[in-house]
């Protein structure tokens, strides 16, 4: 939905933008409160699927209805809170999400201290703070974008399809990163033992960290990337796809070799020589990086073009080829996490981006070639410098305690940043470099003063 509308926002279309409103709010609504008579039903069947004291039936009830309700206002409310990501408000809309926290924690504490302490209270005042909160996001968005309204003679419901066939591509989407993430742990709970549960947990770790720092770092591009596309800016948008591949090279690199190459000794500091198995688990899901993190631009700008249909097809029929050799690693060979994870290596290194690149280069009109020289190997060149490096710390120093591994890091990574900063920035990196320097400095020039 906020695609569409931040599409229609730069075209300076706000009628467009209206009819988008109007078109889904009845949708929405009508979803949002079939989902609260759902729980409203269910709440008087409580006793039926939840093993509940009879004293606490009550409050059961209570809850489930109000949490249905909180879910349904969400759901309704959305479309008239887009214009903090429109006109990319974040920060903004932060700060309404700490008040909110805030005001919960004051409701919770007013009604524990002075009317009595019960498990109820933690949902009223987690219900009753969101609603305010959803208030104040209603309001200050429509000042933002003041075209997020309901007019119900705007209602064009062949907007709709639109919108429901773009939603069920990126539904499919969703649903392979879902299985991406999920399923190992799953699989491992039903056909591995705990302890393979433990060591998948911990070995897979970091990569879910900088998966989550990646998905966070290019949110904030999602309307500028729409406004480029619907603009028809195609020429930035392969310069984008280029320069986002190769910083997210970097920056992932940075993080994932290092990690790889003392993955052994991190293991055994952090929780001991038991979970070994972790270390291995550790490798292999990193190891795909420089060849997954070169196309990382292409899912996001899929989306901003409307054009997620390749890309979800793709994305889903990897992740079940991943789904069938994990169960068959784990299940028949007994490999457990470290079956679990060599599946995903394998997958995402010899057909993941086989099958991704080449729509992804074509999508933004930028030749293979093009895609190497400005790309891979200047996102390539400081991981490899730094390797050579950690290597040769981990050989020399033999580390084998935090402060061992902490000496290795700084000398790798002031190599891989001296690599970087001489021989990789094309202009366009400096000039970026640079304004982020002038950013930083502007925004806490108020405090030096």
């Amino acid at each position: 939905m906020g695609r569409f509308i931040t599409e229609e926002y730069a075209k300076a279309n706000d009628q467009k933008i209206t009819q988008i409103v109007s078109t889904l709010y009845p949708v929405l609504l009508f979803v949002g409160s079939l989902i609260l008579l759902v729980g409203i039903v269910a709440s008087y069947m409580i006793e039926g699927f939840i093993n509940i004291d009879p004293d606490r039936s009550l409050d059961g009830k209570i809850m489930l209805v109000l949490l249905t309700f909180q879910f349904s206002i969400n759901l309704i409310a959305t479309p008239f809170t887009l214009g903090f990501i429109v006109r990319q408000k974040y920060v903004l809309m932060s700060m309404i999400g700490i008040v909110t926290s805030l005001l919960r924690i004051a409701i919770l504490f007013f009604l524990l201290f002075n009317i009595s302490t019960r498990v109820l209270w933690v949902v009223v005042a987690a219900v009753g703070s969101d609603c305010i909160g959803i208030i104040a996001l209603v309001i200050i968005s429509k000042k933002l974008v003041p075209a997020l309204i309901f007019n119900i003679k705007e209602i064009k419901w062949p907007l709709l399809k639109r919108i429901t066939i773009f939603g069920g591509w990126n539904l499919l989407f969703q649903l392979s990163a879902r299985i991406r993430m999920g399923a190992d742990v799953l699989i491992l709970n039903n056909f591995g033992s705990s302890l393979d549960v433990a060591n998948f947990h911990l070995g897979s770790m970091p990569f879910r960290q900088i998966e989550s720092f990646s998905a966070t770092a290019k949110r904030p591009l999602m309307p500028q990337l729409t406004a480029m596309y619907s603009t028809k800016k195609y020429e930035t948008l392969g310069s984008v796809y280029l320069r986002g591949g190769r910083y997210a090279l970097w920056v992932s690199l940075a993080l994932a070799i290092p990690i790889i190459i003392f993955s052994r000794e991190l293991v055994i500091l952090w929780v001991g020589e038991r979970f070994m198995s972790a270390h291995i688990v550790m490798v292999l899901l990193l190891s795909n990086f420089p060849l997954i993190y070169g196309n990382e631009m292409f899912p996001p700008i899929a989306f901003a073009s409307e054009n997620l249909r390749p890309l979800a097809i793709r994305a889903f029929l990897v992740q079940l080829v991943n789904l069938a050799l994990t169960i068959y690693l784990v299940g028949y060979k007994g490999m457990g996490a470290v079956g679990a994870a060599l599946s995903t290596f394998l997958v995402m290194t010899l057909i993941y981006p086989y099958v991704t690149t080449s729509i992804g280069l074509k999508m933004v009109n930028v030749s293979f070639n093009e895609w190497v020289k400005k790309t891979l190997l200047p996102g390539w060149v400081p991981g490899i410098s730094g390797l050579i490096v950690w290597l040769s710390m981990k050989i020399w120093l033999q580390p084998n305690t935090w402060i061992d591994l902490f000496k290795c890091w700084s000398v790798g990574t002031l190599v891989y940043s001296m690599i970087l900063f001489k021989f990789c920035l094309q202009p366009q990196d400096i000039h970026d470099f640079n304004n982020l320097i002038k950013n930083i400095k502007r925004r806490f020039k108020p405090y030096s003063n």
